[in-house]
């Protein structure tokens, strides 16, 4: 197992014990036009747990490995194991049964905590986002001038990711997929850091950002991980090109006042009055 794995599990164990989330990453979800959404896939996902499946239930009781000492929850090495094999496989390429092998779990038991790879993968995305969120959120409110703090949120957003290290291509990849499991996650999060970044815009004084123009940012820093993610996918990411990306992108938020000073209805292009 790769130590960046081992640390982002480690440093997201709240989530493996089913914990709950930050009172930050509530507040931010509350306010996001996507809460309900968010909300009842969470509901949805908490009651099919307690529903072992027929196929589980018949299965045999636990191996002699999977006795606890006390040492590590089987929730977490579960997916400490999908880490392995996700980073390796890719999450199509993943089944329960190789998840099994390397958590070393029965199906009955990873029944009893998950109900599919799916399940798992969404947790690890909701973990991943947490991180984000709350590592950004850090670096944001840190003494300083505005400028520095823009830089050191970029900064920490990037070294989560490559804490994660092949998990942060899979998930950065898998939640565009067709028909992804983790689409409501996904937009939950968008929403979430929308709501992050025009909070911080507000606590400088400043007046509150077009949505559209911040949820148009936010997707673009998203496409950017993407990009790093699948133009490397060893993880080994060029930082700084991707912070220097990130930087212009946000930075585009403080120019939206002269943006409308230069373009008035009157001298809107033909092309764009069409």
């Amino acid at each position: 197992m790769r130590e960046g794995y081992v640390l982002f599990l480690e440093q997201n164990a709240r989530f493996a014990g089913r914990s709950p989330r930050s009172q930050g990453f509530e507040r931010l979800r509350r306010h996001s036009v996507n809460s309900l959404v968010y909300s009842g896939a969470m509901k949805a996902r908490a009651a099919a747990r307690e529903r072992v499946p027929h196929s589980a239930a018949a299965a045999t009781g636990p191996r002699a490995s999977e006795i606890q000492d006390g040492s590590e929850p089987v929730r977490l090495r579960i997916l400490r194991g999908a880490v392995q094999v996700f980073g390796r496989l890719g999450f199509g390429g993943t089944s329960v049964e190789a998840i099994l092998a390397t958590a070393g779990v029965s199906r009955r038991t990873f029944y009893k905590e998950f109900r599919s790879k799916e399940d798992v993968l969404r947790v690890l995305f909701e973990s991943s986002v947490q991180r984000l969120i709350d590592a950004v959120q850090v670096a944001s409110t840190s003494p300083g001038p505005a400028h520095d703090r823009l830089v050191a949120s970029i900064e920490a957003y990037l070294a989560v990711h490559s804490k994660a290290g092949a998990l942060a291509r899979v998930l950065l990849l898998e939640q565009f997929s067709p028909g992804s499991p983790l689409a409501a996650q996904r937009d939950a999060a968008m929403a979430a850091f929308s709501a992050l970044i025009t909070a911080a815009i507000e606590r400088e004084g400043r007046a509150r950002p077009d949505p559209i123009l911040v949820h148009g940012v936010v997707a673009a820093v998203n496409q950017i991980a993407v990009h790093m993610a699948a133009e490397y996918p060893d993880g080994n990411w060029d930082v700084e090109r991707a912070k220097r990306a990130m930087l212009r992108l946000l930075l585009a938020l403080d120019d939206q006042g002269d943006v409308n000073e230069r373009v008035r209805p009157s001298e809107t292009p033909p092309l764009a009055r069409s």
